[in-house]
């Protein structure tokens, strides 16, 4: 997580447990702990439909591949992404398949 406030707040409710402070793209995959699932959640705004929906045009859409590389490193059990419900209609669909 890069949002100090989303840090402090992650802290409060679930102790000083392992957090990444910081840029994911700044992140090795071989850093992260082994683990059986991986949640995420990537920037909305380039497949909402309250935006451009630039998809993965916009780069914030590209931190989705982020996601992607540390899943193929870790290889985790379970696989739980956020989105909006535009990423499943973007493209016809394309992006989402």
């Amino acid at each position: 997580e890069w949002d100090k406030y989303a840090c402090k707040i992650y802290r409060k409710n679930f102790g000083e447990g392992e957090l990444y402070e910081g840029d994911i793209r700044k992140i090795s995959a071989e850093s992260i702990p082994d683990h059986g699932l991986l949640t995420a959640g990537f920037p909305c705004q380039a497949f909402s439909i309250a935006g451009k929906r630039k998809g993965f045009n916009d780069t914030r859409g590209t931190l989705f591949f982020e996601i992607c590389r540390i899943a193929e490193v870790k290889k985790p059990r379970l696989l739980l992404l956020e989105n909006v419900k535009g990423l499943l209609n973007h493209k016809k669909g394309d992006t989402f398949r």
